[in-house]
């Protein structure tokens, strides 16, 4: 949770004009917003979708692991660290 906490900080919403855009410190994202609240919901939906990403990369290096029971450790360890 802290982890989020600091990639919601890392992201700025500024307004040019009528529209307001997102950017991270050295990425400016393409997508335009009318209002404000629409911008703080695709910064939460795209570091949730980033999120879901690293779980499934690390869920599919927990299929190489041949032994059984040292594979549900780590899978229990996974969990509990992406636990939502």
């Amino acid at each position: 949770m802290a982890e989020q906490t600091y990639d919601r900080t890392t992201f700025k919403i500024i307004r040019t004009g009528q529209f307001f855009k997102v950017y991270n410190d050295k990425y400016l994202f393409d997508q335009l917003f009318t209002e404000y609240n629409k911008a703080e919901q695709f910064i939460e939906s795209y570091i949730r979708a980033k999120e879901e990403d690293e779980f499934r990369k690390a869920v599919k290096r927990l299929h190489k692991i041949e032994d059984l029971k040292q594979r549900s450790k780590e899978y229990k360890r996974l969990c509990q660290v992406y636990k939502k």
